[in-house]
């Protein structure tokens, strides 16, 4: 039906009609169908109510549908009929699927989700949308010409994003023909996430922002896949602004609050513990097919600078890490990384004023009471090639060599390859060291001008002074190993020896002195000092177990002999021995043609001797002494020796482990 309402001045009708005149036609409508964008899905199943007064048409719809959308709510405006491309007004309201409105919007001359790279078969979640839209009354319409306004809500949203997926989102919409912007949270990858994305559809560079906020821990981490960097754990809120175009992300900035989280590089002695303040920072530059970039990282906080970049490939591999400023603890350096030409590791090289190494020379035992031995030795099991140069090399409690220079190489399971050092003792003179392979077999050298020093520094033993130190260590070959399969050859084995040496105040030398009752060397030992001229440590070593053979000390005041098997890994030793008081009278004899050799036993213990045997904890072992045998001169006093160990070599090999593997032994290295 259509009801026309009319009130004209006497006689309008005959004339023609103006637009001023006072003309109502209000009509109901049903089952209209009308499309007011070309191209795209028309509106069908209308009904509402339409008025004409004079120059102005409107209409409101109270239902109908888009496709698979139901409209309501329309308000439909034209005003100015009797001008071309009059600027109508149409607003709706409208809800359904989130993927229905998205396909509509798909359509052109619109195509929002394309240009961000959605398809909408893989959104889903419910949309409730408002509609604004102004457009010229033209047959041919550009997208330039249409003014736009739309305002959505969606719940429950759940769509892909960048190989991860959006859950559970409520997210608030805002789109012109200029920009978008939306805000909201959801549940990416298992974490909680608030979002902001705002688009700018006509500027000529970036477009696209989207700044995320969220808290992360090693569980979210792991679900997000970024459980790398492993020696970066616990909580740390970030927020993260991503750049790009058309939603083609490229590049990020990054900021982290890590005051709750973890730094855990124990083969550079770099820690943070949860509960000290820091702060992180970073921009990232995202690459083909996942490969990452970060420039201007740096990381703040009490104790700590640290200032680089890193590169990752596609498979998150380290490409490169370069970081020009490393301030934390005993740290001062700079560290370039990246991977070993040709194969699997890492080659580091670190220049700077001071780099602390007190992670290979602490209490072993400490470090066990913190971590399994199968994590302590997991550091080197990689290839490895470092090369170092530094003012100060710290081993512990600001101990350490200076003007450092060293080069040192792994293969995999901490085999040393390469070894080459010059460097400032601790004490006075030089301590040099150098790896040669002839024709296959590594010799290893190492020397020192200052024994006594060294050995404190590494051994904490504190009474030898002076002298010098001079180690000389073989490998053998890979084909060595193989021809020699049923009789297994040692790891490694060399020489220790020390000259010009003196043996000052020292509890155990002392008891065992007091023991001996050999009153000369202990009253030296506690004034001046037991000089001795030499001291040779033949050994040879397989996994945790040293065996010293025909090691011998030589002074003017006193001599030994000494052999058995050190247990590092027990920490305890069994050695046995002779005592030579006075040596260098004692040796006098020993030193006649033909009759020295029967009054001698062995080289080194003189016609006179004390045996004895040492046995049980490596601090405090047990001493036991045969006075017997200081009455028996030469040949006859083995009689009362002490029955030696067993050679280490000689005994089966110890079960592979972790913390004892032939081929991985630790300190000294392999």
């Amino acid at each position: 039906p259509i009801r026309v309402d009319a009130d004209f001045p006497a006689g309008v009708l005959d004339q023609d009609f103006l637009p001023d005149e006072a003309l109502t036609l209000s009509f109901p409508f049903e089952a209209m169908t009308a499309r007011y964008i070309a191209g795209m899905t028309p509106i069908t199943g209308a009904r509402g109510e339409a008025r004409l007064t004079g120059d102005s048409f409107h209409v409101t719809v109270a239902a109908a549908s888009v496709g698979p959308l139901a409209l309501s709510g329309g308000d439909v405006i034209i005003p100015d009929l009797h001008n071309s491309g009059v600027i109508t007004r149409i607003k709706a309201h409208s809800e359904g699927k989130m993927s229905d409105v998205l396909r509509l919007i798909d359509e052109e001359p619109l195509g929002y989700p394309k240009r961000f790279g959605v398809n909408p078969a893989n959104v889903n979640g419910q949309a409730a949308v408002d509609l604004d839209v102004a457009l010229p009354l033209l047959k041919d319409v550009s997208l330039d010409q249409l003014r736009i306004g739309v305002k959505a809500t969606a719940s429950e949203l759940a769509m892909p994003i960048d190989n991860r997926k959006l859950e559970h989102g409520m997210v608030n919409f805002t789109i012109d023909t200029q920009s978008l912007s939306s805000q909201g949270t959801g549940v990416l990858q298992g974490v909680p996430v608030s979002f902001k994305w705002t688009e700018d559809f006509i500027a000529p560079g970036v477009t696209t922002r989207v700044d995320l906020t969220g808290r992360l821990d090693d569980a979210s981490r792991a679900r997000l896949g970024l459980s790398d960097p492993q020696w970066l754990t616990g909580p740390m809120p970030v927020t993260l602004a991503l750049y790009g175009r058309h939603f083609s992300l490229k590049d990020a900035g990054l900021k982290a609050d890590l005051s709750a989280a973890v730094v855990d590089i124990p083969m550079l002695n770099l820690a943070k513990h949860a509960g000290t303040r820091a702060n992180a920072s970073a921009q990232l530059h995202f690459g083909d097919a996942g490969a990452l970039s970060m420039s201007d990282l740096v990381v703040t906080g009490e104790g700590m600078n640290v200032r680089g970049g890193l590169a990752l490939d596609s498979e998150g591999k380290i490409v490169n890490v370069a970081l020009s400023d490393v301030r934390m603890g005993a740290n001062d350096f700079a560290l370039n990384l990246e991977p070993l030409l040709g194969g699997d590791g890492l080659a580091v090289r670190i220049q700077g004023k001071r780099l602390d190494a007190t992670h290979f020379f602490a209490d072993k035992k400490k470090q066990a009471d913190a971590s399994s031995p199968a994590e302590m030795d997991s550091e080197l099991q990689r290839p490895l090639s470092l090369n170092t140069k530094v003012d100060r090399l710290v081993f512990h409690d600001d101990v350490g060599f200076r003007d450092v220079t060293m080069a040192v190489s792994f293969a995999a399971n901490e085999k040393l390859t390469g070894f080459n050092l010059d460097a400032i003792g601790t004490g006075k003179g030089k301590v040099t060291g150098r790896m040669d392979v002839v024709k296959g077999v590594r010799n290893l050298s190492l020397d020192t001008d200052d024994a006594g020093a060294f050995i404190d520094t590494f051994m904490n033993f504190s009474s030898v002074r002076g002298g010098k130190l001079a180690a000389h260590i073989d490998f053998p070959s890979d084909a060595q190993n193989a021809a020699n399969a049923k009789a297994p050859l040692p790891d490694y084995q060399g020489v220790i020896t020390l000259s010009d040496v003196v043996i000052t105040d020292q509890p155990f030398f002392a008891r065992f002195f007091s023991a001996g009752s050999l009153d000369g060397p202990l009253r030296l030992l506690q004034g001046q000092g037991i000089p001795l001229t030499t001291v040779s440590v033949p050994f040879n070593a397989r996994a945790k177990l040293v065996t010293i053979r025909e090691g011998r000390a030589a002074g003017p005041a006193i001599g030994a002999t000494f052999g058995g098997v050190l247990d590092r890994k027990a920490e305890k030793l069994d050695l046995t021995g002779t005592l030579v008081p006075v040596y260098g009278i004692n040796n006098i004899l020993g030193a006649v043609p033909v009759l020295g050799d029967i009054l001698n036993s062995r080289k080194g213990e003189g016609v006179f001797g004390l045996t004895y045997a040492m046995k049980g904890n490596l601090n405090e072992p047990t001493v036991t002494l045969n006075p017997l045998s200081v009455l028996t001169p030469g040949i006859f006093r083995r009689i009362f020796e002490f029955s030696p160990p067993k050679d280490a070599l000689a005994q089966p090999p110890p079960q592979a482990s972790a913390e004892s593997a032939p081929q991985t032994p630790a300190a000294p290295p392999q």
